[in-house]
């Protein structure tokens, strides 16, 4: 595809080092993982082992460590502090300000199709009644604190209810503190199964908001790494090859063609994102931006 290679010949721009010519493999501390009772690599590790393996033969071997679960804004301190070395999160104007963004979305914009979640009763429920932008606004909406994604919310009118994480999240459903979690459309399948919860199937919201890694700004190399391993990975296919398997099997369980999609602005998004490159988006989200302007 050409537009596929002048993307990639785009990303290559920065990364021309020399190879690595010491034998000790780079060190690379994640705070990716799946819960002790799942097994295998999360996906955003799957990426991660993706990247470093395209960017070996420039860069050399690699390890690959898992440093522990901390919350974003947590990450962000341990990553500026030498704990961490990459991290994997939404974007913002202050947050690319605080560390270096590999700016090809993990989930190709989807993180920003959003659906509610909550007990499959109350879920029933509110799938009986309509679909109004009025009556989503009337509805106890959960949202992490620190996600970036929490005041587009609040910008877009709806009723946020802050949370600490997803767990936390359900366990407010459960005492009644609100109606329902937003979670993206390539997660809330997953976490429904994994929790007992039930997807709205109704209407679903769209806010930009590119999911990224980041590295820290004293770490260049590994920037440069991970932008090749990108660029590499676009260009033979086999980010796109991770993506249909771990990605769009969530994307197609929540039907977005019977949905009634909500689209509202980020104001924090960062002026940098990369939109005219088409080939970091999925087709539904380039759709999403045009519709809303």
């Amino acid at each position: 595809m050409p537009g596929r290679r002048r993307l990639a010949g785009g990303l290559l721009g920065a990364c021309l080092v020399p190879r690595a010519l010491g034998a000790t493999p780079m060190r690379v501390r994640h705070n990716f993982a799946l819960g002790p009772e799942d097994h295998g690599l999360s996906f955003r590790e799957e990426v991660l082992q993706l990247l470093l393996d395209r960017s070996r033969e420039r860069f050399g071997d690699y390890e690959m460590h898992y440093a522990g679960r901390v919350s974003q804004s947590r990450a962000f301190r341990e990553l500026a502090e030498g704990r961490l070395d990459v991290i994997g999160t939404a974007t913002s104007v202050e947050r690319e300000r605080l560390a270096t963004p590999i700016r090809c979305c993990l989930y190709r914009g989807l993180m920003g199709v959003r659906t509610g979640v909550g007990l499959p009763e109350r879920v029933r429920a509110l799938d009986a009644g309509d679909d109004t932008l009025e009556r989503l606004r009337q509805l106890r909406l959960g949202v992490g604190h620190d996600w970036p994604i929490a005041q587009a919310h609040r910008d877009a009118g709806l009723n946020v209810v802050g949370i600490l994480h997803f767990d936390a999240g359900v366990k407010r459903l459960r005492l009644g503190g609100m109606d329902l979690i937003s979670q993206s459309v390539v997660e809330a399948p997953f976490m429904c199964a994994k929790h007992g919860l039930a997807m709205i199937s109704r209407w679903a919201l769209f806010m930009p908001h590119p999911y990224y890694f980041f590295v820290a700004r004293d770490n260049p190399r590994l920037a440069a790494r991970l932008t090749l391993g990108f660029t590499v990975a676009l260009r033979d296919g086999s980010f796109d090859a991770l993506f249909r398997r771990r990605v769009l099997p969530q994307l197609q369980a929540a039907q977005l063609d019977r949905r009634l999609i909500h689209r509202f602005p980020n104001q924090d998004l960062p002026a940098a994102t990369p939109w005219r490159q088409a080939a970091l988006w999925h087709p539904f989200v380039l759709e999403q931006m045009e519709r809303l302007g």
